[in-house]
């Protein structure tokens, strides 16, 4: 448990790894830090409000997992697990041969975004590969967020804490994977300098 982050002992393991990076992480951060897959539901209770999750692009790959496509590709080529480099490559990660075998695995990007009070607080961009054919429905459909998948599965997934940091205008980033035998997610999610003091608009 120490190598992904979830460690909260006295000067702990998120303030030893990410404490440079993310110069002043707050209390909240760090809770927004460790979230493995129920982000959606710590900022619903928080604000007391619903948080809506909208799908800006959801597409199945049909070309080299390496290459890219502009500015919504994810790069974690800078991410450490336990200290091994994270290669571009998805298939470095998440062997597969194919992503017309749902046994092998069949490869999304997706771009959401999270809002509250009708403001957006978060934009999540994620590599999904998907083995089970319900599941590819569910992707394919791009109504169903990924937290939500891995609840449909029955399935508690690992979680490793990729990476993290400050952005320009103050707001908190950070990289993370999620895997299950059925379900892998490379994530990478970029919240505003106000993600925690949104104002219901009047």
């Amino acid at each position: 448990a120490a190598d992904e982050g979830l460690v909260t002992t006295a000067g702990g393991t998120l303030q030893a790894r990410f404490g440079s990076k993310v110069p002043a992480m707050s209390p909240l951060e760090r809770i927004a830090l460790t979230s493995n897959g129920n982000l959606q539901r710590i900022f619903s209770s928080y604000y007391d409000a619903p948080v809506h999750v909208h799908v800006d692009r959801c597409e199945m790959r049909e070309k080299d997992i390496g290459e890219t496509d502009g500015g919504d590709s994810l790069d974690l080529s800078t991410a450490t697990a336990n200290g091994v480099l994270v290669s571009r490559k998805l298939d470095d990660l998440y062997p597969m041969s194919g992503i017309s075998n749902a046994v092998n695995g069949a490869v999304w990007d997706r771009k959401v975004h999270l809002s509250v009070h009708s403001t957006r607080f978060c934009t999540a961009r994620s590599v999904v590969t998907v083995r089970s054919l319900d599941c590819i429905r569910l992707v394919h459909s791009g109504a169903v967020g990924i937290g939500q998948l891995f609840r449909y599965l029955d399935r508690l997934p690992t979680f490793s804490l990729l990476d993290a940091g400050r952005a320009e205008d103050g707001g908190m980033w950070r990289s993370y994977a999620l895997e299950c035998e059925e379900l892998s997610c490379l994530v990478r999610e970029e919240f505003t300098s106000d993600a925690w003091s949104v104002t219901p608009v009047e």
